[in-house]
């Protein structure tokens, strides 16, 4: 788990990205070509005293609202580690799957990476 502040612009600017290019995502979560798995999204919770974005995995959108389950450890109070959840496209923060072993999307995950490897 890595903090970041509320308002770190360039954290603000991967959220937009990934919230403009979100069609991408469906589109290849609806009708997936061989080789592409691994669909996640990752969702901002916030209960008014905690904010943690979590990534959900086993996504159901027939519901309403969706589905996920809890795809990493948490620390946000009432949710844990494989717990289905439910989450409004208003969460949404970012989202990924793999083409091919290939990262597509994860532009929140890109960034703390490119943070990590510059610390190094």
């Amino acid at each position: 788990m890595v903090s970041i502040e509320e308002h770190d612009p360039d954290m603000l600017r991967a959220i937009e990205a990934a919230r403009s290019t979100i069609g991408e995502f469906f589109d290849a979560f609806e009708h997936p070509k061989t080789g592409q798995s691994g669909f996640l999204i990752k969702a901002r919770f916030d209960d008014g005293k905690s904010v943690e974005h979590i990534w959900l995995a086993d996504l159901d959108f027939s519901s309403n609202p969706a589905k996920g389950r809890v795809a990493n450890e948490t620390n946000f109070p009432g949710l844990e580690y494989l717990q289905m959840t439910s989450f409004g496209p208003e969460q949404i923060t970012d989202w990924m799957f793999y083409q091919d072993g290939e990262l597509i999307g994860a532009y929140t995950t890109k960034l703390l990476l490119q943070r990590q490897q510059q610390i190094n």
